[in-house]
């Protein structure tokens, strides 16, 4: 089947979905699959921007094997559970290659300036 049948458009907009599909045993594998390589090559082909959402990077080797595959990665953090370590790692795992930047979720608006600055002083 090629890639373009499997897409899926939001009714009303220019945004497109792959949906992932039945969950399987060894994710891992099946990037290793060259079927999988092509999605990655063809996707560019296609579109102007491609956004893949992944396991959380410390736990999972899919993540970073789909790291390797991409132009650049976006790492999301929770704010208020994710620790500066978990960071620090996360960015090492990557080999700090490819990182775009970091979102920070879940912060509520009065926070935003208060754990702003925690992270920020840790990292001095």
């Amino acid at each position: 089947m090629p890639l373009t049948a499997a897409l899926r458009k939001f009714a009303g907009t220019n945004l497109y979905f792959l949906p992932a599909g039945a969950p399987v045993k060894n994710p891992l594998e099946m990037l290793n699959l060259p079927e999988a390589r092509t999605i990655f090559e063809e996707l560019p082909k296609l579109f102007h921007l491609a956004i893949f959402d992944t396991p959380p990077l410390l736990f999972s080797a899919d993540a970073n094997l789909m790291a390797t595959l991409v132009d650049g990665t976006v790492l999301v953090v929770r704010i208020g559970a994710t620790t500066y370590d978990s960071i620090s790692r996360s960015t090492q795992s990557l080999c700090e290659n490819n990182i775009l930047g970091i979102v920070a979720n879940g912060a509520r608006a009065s926070e935003l300036y208060s754990k702003y600055n925690y992270y920020f002083k840790q990292q001095e």
